[in-house]
């Protein structure tokens, strides 16, 4: 990365590091218009790569960042990513697995600040539980977090929040998160959106259900001409 000057996206799919205590290449040739850093199931050491990209200054003007999906360790890095893209950040996509026994996120990522200083981010997009938890063999299918994510939005000009939702989320669309993410998507903090995107694919039994599940609870959203729902898959799970 810190060879190719003009290296603009990174894109990682089943990619596996092994270990170490330290990288020790030093760029050569920074790129200027690096804007997009993809992780789709990067097995690496999350704090040794952070660390390494922010005092190389890889990622000042990385515009688009997805993390599908981080497990709890990864999530204080991908705070600092944040933290370092700052105001180039726009779009940002997020997916977390785990266990049940672990305890969640919440507390992980009210300690992270994830968002607190992205004040251009537009696009904040989540990725499915169900579908993560299948893919990877955890259990922890829940939308507890994404209330918590939400509110630490402090963009002026935030525009759109998408979820993406599997046959697999059926039974937790009813969950009282919802009732959050909606409250939280219906404050003053959120008075600038366009969009409210739904995501929804797999068995059409399962889907059509999310999607009553969905239309009943964003009814506001919906009269406002902001809900918009496709069954478009999330491509990094297909």
């Amino acid at each position: 990365m810190g060879g190719f000057p003009h290296l603009e996206a990174l894109i990682t799919t089943e990619m596996f590091v092994y270990r170490s205590k330290e990288i020790t290449v030093k760029s050569t040739a920074r790129p200027t218009n690096f804007g997009k850093l993809v992780f789709n199931s990067a097995r690496v050491d999350p704090e040794m790569l952070v660390d390494w990209m922010t005092q190389e200054s890889i990622i000042n003007n990385v515009e688009y960042l997805a993390c599908c999906p981080i497990q709890q360790v990864g999530v204080p890095p991908v705070g600092k990513l944040l933290t370092a893209m700052g105001t180039s950040l726009k779009h940002f996509k997020i997916a977390l697995v785990g266990l049940v026994s672990q305890g969640g996120f919440i507390e992980l990522i009210e300690r992270s600040c994830m968002l607190t200083w992205n004040m251009n981010l537009r696009v904040l997009e989540f990725g499915s539980p169900a579908a993560y938890a299948a893919m990877y063999g955890a259990d922890d299918i829940s939308f507890t977090w994404f209330p918590t994510m939400l509110g630490q939005v402090t963009s002026p000009v935030i525009e759109t929040v998408a979820f993406n939702l599997w046959e697999g989320d059926l039974d937790g669309v009813s969950s009282n998160a919802w009732d959050n993410i909606v409250y939280v998507l219906s404050s003053e903090q959120f008075a600038p959106l366009k969009k409210i995107a739904f995501h929804v694919w797999g068995d059409p039994a399962k889907t059509s259900n999310i999607v009553k599940a969905v239309k009943t609870r964003f009814t506001s959203f919906d009269e406002r001409g902001l809900l918009h729902i496709d069954d478009v898959p999330d491509p990094a799970c297909s």
